[in-house]
């Protein structure tokens, strides 16, 4: 490679057996014509795009609130004027799936645009528009990468310029749909005073709760928008459950709030229903990771890095516990014995062990079929970034210094020692990484891993045991906060020392709000970060900020990334 730069709560058992007992295609024998009456309020959507079959999703809600069951029909057709329908049915819903629907619509055309809606007895839902994968010889294919969208701290104004888009073929969503937080947490008071407010108004715990949250976010006109433009690949992270999550509990979740394992249950059945991706026994069972082809382009390999498969994240102040305030030679020898003992573990996953094993294998498949690109889609940062040592260049004239604090000294010590200051990334998991690394590299043609979940954008170039094996472009946030907040002091100069800084670090932006899209060719990758100047404000405007060009090589793992 050569890359060029431009400018109530339910118990699991219960939630798994209601959602695999619930039929999602619209083949309902016996029902007639009965429509009901009901309300689209939420939009439709559209995922999980094959070349022969999309999800179509809504929400239909009945007028008459003692209504057990709902019916509606669907139709899809090659123009918005439905002129040229080409498939119709029913389908049905109750209050067990909140009144969502999925209709599994296939016999479709490879690389074709269609459109779509829902009919109630009295109303016509919005119409929406998707697009099936393309399927043999494929020339290009572009797609966008959103993740980490706070309601509460601003508009979707990046949904909003994503929807004005004509020239994407899907959206990936890598988590952080929701937030789980009260809502007086995490949010901004103006947005508030403007309207955006969220439902419930404590903190999500159980499926009643995640179902309100995410009918609030649905009500949104901006994220209404973005799902009825394009199909949609989702998969969750740790706020569409609780902070940090892992596969058996949660930074964010405490003995008080009930049993997490009922917690992470709802959390994901709320998911499933309110997201369009396809439910399968394995995704019912909260198996997420899938894989995508972009015909003989590329494979599009979505991961769970979150629920399924992580071990606890380690924790300064339990796992390594010295003074930090201290550059002692005591410490040292404590931060050694944390790498050897703890941090550099073998047996340490993020994925678990039937996760790797599926991805080396869907890996080594698409090589051997000739496919071009290697894509991972997944939620965590990979590059080693480290925040650099405090720099007086930092400030402009009229700034402060960082005042002397308890997390400064910690950051700068940690920083010292070589440690990892994001210990829920991969850089908290280092012998996961490089397994997953090693398997890129004796088996995958040209990788790139497309990452969110940090608010900040990252180009990054991983190495192997003989130069770079793989790229990583990561998302900046749609909404939430990025480093600005943290390091409040110029944030160009503050880009410029974490690529100094960092080996592994190509190109970052640590303060905007936006959007990544990837065009692939058989020839090349590229990368644009586009960003939106205001989330604060209902009018911005949008611009591409930044671009990177990855030229594809042939073989294993080879190549070398080269900054022209």
């Amino acid at each position: 490679m050569s890359i060029r730069s431009t400018s109530g709560r339910i118990a699991r058992r219960d939630l798994m057996k209601g959602l695999a007992a619930l039929p999602l295609t619209s083949a309902y024998a016996g029902f007639g014509n009965k429509l009901t009456s009901a309300e689209f309020s939420h939009g439709v959507a559209s995922g999980d795009p094959m070349p022969d079959r999309v999800i179509l999703w809504t929400r239909a809600v009945p007028i008459n609130k003692g209504e057990k069951k709902v019916f509606v029909s669907w139709e899809l057709a090659r123009d918005v004027d439905f002129s040229s329908v080409v498939s119709t049915g029913m389908a049905a819903t109750d209050a067990a799936r909140d009144f969502t629907i999925k209709v599994d619509a296939n016999g479709l055309e490879g690389a074709t645009d269609y459109f779509y809606r829902f009919r109630s007895d009295t109303s016509v839902s919005p119409t929406g528009q998707t697009k099936t994968l393309p399927t043999g010889k494929t020339e290009i294919a572009r797609l966008a990468i959103v993740s980490c969208a706070n309601m509460p701290l601003g508009y979707f104004n990046v949904y909003q310029s994503l929807a004005e888009r004509s020239d994407i073929d899907v959206v990936l969503h890598l988590g952080d749909y929701i937030y789980e937080y009260p809502r007086d947490k995490y949010g901004a008071a103006s947005i508030e005073e403007a309207g955006r407010i969220i439902a419930p108004e404590g903190e999500a715990i159980s499926l009643s709760d995640y179902r309100q949250r995410y009918a609030s976010y649905r009500l949104d006109p901006d994220l209404q928008a973005v799902h009825a433009r394009h199909p949609f690949i989702a998969i969750w992270d740790d706020h569409d459950s609780a902070n940090n999550s892992w596969r058996d509990g949660a930074k964010n979740h405490s003995p008080d709030e009930g049993e997490w394992l009922d917690r992470k249950a709802a959390s994901q059945q709320a998911w499933i229903e309110w997201l369009p991706i396809r439910e399968t026994g394995l995704t019912t069972s909260g198996q997420i990771y899938r894989a995508f082809d972009f015909g003989d382009l590329a494979r599009l390999i979505m991961l769970d890095t979150r629920l399924i498969g992580r071990d606890q994240q380690l924790q300064y102040g339990r796992d390594l516990q010295f003074d930090f305030s201290a550059n002692s030679e005591g410490n040292e020898q404590l931060a050694e014995v944390f790498r050897k003992d703890k941090l550099f573990a073998e047996n340490r996953s993020m994925l678990g062990p039937e996760q790797e094993a599926w991805l080396d294998s869907q890996i080594a498949a698409s090589a051997r079929q000739g496919q071009t690109w290697q894509l991972l889609g997944q939620q965590v940062v990979m590059g080693n970034i480290q925040v650099p040592q405090f720099d007086p260049d930092w400030l402009d004239p009229g700034m402060k210094a960082w005042p002397e604090q308890e997390g400064k000294n910690m950051m700068s010590e940690l920083v010292r020692l070589g440690l990892p200051t994001n210990l829920d990334a991969w850089s908290g998991y280092p012998a996961a990484r490089q397994r997953l690394l090693g398997s890129i590299e004796n088996k995958a043609g040209n990788a790139i891993i497309l990452s969110g979940d940090s608010h900040n954008a990252w180009a990054c170039a991983l190495p192997g045991s003989e130069g770079t094996v793989a790229v990583e472009f990561a998302a900046q946030s749609v909404t939430s906060n990025g480093l600005e907040v943290h390091l409040p002091f110029n944030q160009e100069k503050i880009a410029e020392s974490f690529v100094k800084e960092n080996s592994e670090l190509f190109w970052a932006d640590t303060h905007h709000r936006g959007y990544l899209t990837v065009t692939l060719t058989h020839e090349r990758a590229y990368a644009e970060w586009w960003i939106v100047d205001t989330v604060r404000k209902r009018q911005f405007s949008a611009i591409q900020a930044h671009g990177l060009m990855v030229s594809a090589t042939e073989g294993k793992g080879s190549g070398l990334i080269e900054a022209d």
